[in-house]
């Protein structure tokens, strides 16, 4: 079982990592230009076109708007391109 070492400075402790809920998600960047980089990477590593709720779902708490208004973003400055059946590629 993993475990998650947390700051003991602000009262937290290490807790065990629940059985079970082991993700291979990346985590949602904070800031815009971490996202559209995530979001460029993500359409590459996917190696397919793919649909915004693939792409999103790369993502621990990523929301979907913001995964397709980044993606929209991208086709506009030749970044990406959207396919004929509504699909992103990097």
């Amino acid at each position: 079982m993993k475990k998650v070492t947390r700051d003991k400075g602000q009262g937290k402790e290490e807790a065990p990592k629940a059985a079970g809920k082991a993700t291979d998600k990346a985590a949602w960047p904070a800031t815009l230009p971490d996202r559209i980089r995530a979001v460029r990477g993500a359409l590459t590593t996917i190696g397919k076109p793919a649909t915004v709720e693939e792409v999103a779902g790369g993502f621990q708490k990523a929301k979907r708007n913001d995964v397709a208004e980044l993606l929209d973003t991208l086709v506009a400055v030749g970044q990406a391109r959207l396919t004929r059946g509504g699909k992103y590629a990097g």
